[in-house]
């Protein structure tokens, strides 16, 4: 009994939405919005899914997401895997025939992954993943006495703000002047790679999220972005910051601009889930280290809303020399969950 293994195409959409809906939960996004799965994973009438497959029936899937799909310029062989789901069979070791074949088909440079549950570490670390916790930082407001979204303690550290940190021009990236930009070599030294093309297709033609963009310039060219998003809560508003691009040092820089959108959109806070930077750099920027202060809640779940402390785990392979930075909008982590 030999599984089919394959990639799925766009013929099979529909079968797979319903093999997600029967197999992980009926109202996922990726069941009920055919468009936002469209966007996220068909590329070239393919579907971005290996999946077993016997007598006609999906057995498995691991869907991925290759940084290619936001910037066809960039390589295939970087790639975040992102959804799961296997059937019990009595196929020996299915989900590892699915993973080899994926490394098989694609020969990756670089294989990611990002919140999977506790269970899943031991099978990765089998696989050859450097697994661990994400960094999770936080600059809570110093303007509010009373927090509805957060659980903040008495006597904590508030953000504040800096004049050292405005030492370089900040712009904030839109579409309207995205293409006015060139980037610095030096924005492309880590793993995995992202392009100006990719920020503009990934965040900025985003069918569900708005982000705020924005970039520090030197010389004329852009040498790190930072990428947020304001989520709302009973008009309450927190923002996330979900990609950085570029040199670790300059994150301090971005201070100020935080600073300015906690005062703006009275937002409670800042967070800052991360792996590949250097700790200092971003409590030079104001943050403070979650874990590291009891009673302090930060949530991280807003659809539906779970008012608790999330620890999200990372995964990878690295078959190249550049530093790994790895962030909540690699993959699908940063992806809405209602229709």
């Amino acid at each position: 009994m030999e599984p089919n293994l394959k990639i799925l195409n766009f013929r099979n959409l529909k079968k797979l939405r319903i093999f997600i809906k029967n197999n992980w939960k009926k109202d996922h996004i990726l069941a009920k919005d055919k468009s936002f799965l469209i966007w996220q994973y068909h590329k070239k009438k393919k579907i971005s899914t290996a999946a077993a497959i016997f007598k006609n029936k999906i057995l498995g899937i691991q869907m991925y997401i290759p940084q290619s799909h936001f910037d066809s310029r960039l390589s295939n062989k970087e790639i975040f895997l992102t959804i799961f789901r296997c059937l019990e069979t009595k196929i020996p070791g299915l989900s590892i025939k699915i993973f080899k074949f994926i490394l098989k088909k694609f020969k990756p440079s670089f294989i990611g992954t990002t919140g999977f549950s506790h269970r899943m570490i031991n099978f990765h670390k089998w696989q050859g993943f450097k697994v661990g916790l994400m960094n999770h930082h936080v600059a809570i407001s110093p303007f509010k006495k009373k927090f509805k979204i957060a659980g903040v303690p008495k006597r904590i550290k508030k953000f504040n703000y800096s004049k050292e940190s405005e030492k370089y021009k900040i712009i904030e990236i839109k579409a309207s002047n995205i293409n006015l930009y060139k980037v610095d070599r030096s924005f492309y030294n880590q793993i995995p790679k992202k392009t100006l093309n990719f920020i503009f297709n990934r965040f900025l033609k985003h069918p569900r999220y708005s982000y705020f963009i924005f970039a520090v310039i030197r010389n004329k060219k852009i040498i790190s972005t930072c990428i947020l998003r304001m989520v709302k809560k009973n008009k309450i508003s927190i923002f996330k910051i979900v990609d950085f691009i570029g040199h670790e040092k300059f994150f301090t820089h971005y201070r100020n601009v935080f600073f300015k959108l906690i005062k703006i959109y009275a937002a409670e806070y800042i967070d800052f889930y991360s792996y590949g930077i250097n700790e200092k750099y971003i409590l030079n920027a104001g943050f403070i280290n979650r874990r590291k202060h009891k009673n302090l809640v930060i949530p991280e779940y807003f659809e539906p809303f779970v008012k608790k402390n999330i620890n999200l785990m990372y995964g990878y392979i690295n078959n190249t020399k550049k530093k790994v930075k790895i962030f909540k909008a690699d993959g699908d982590r940063d992806r809405p969950n209602k229709f």
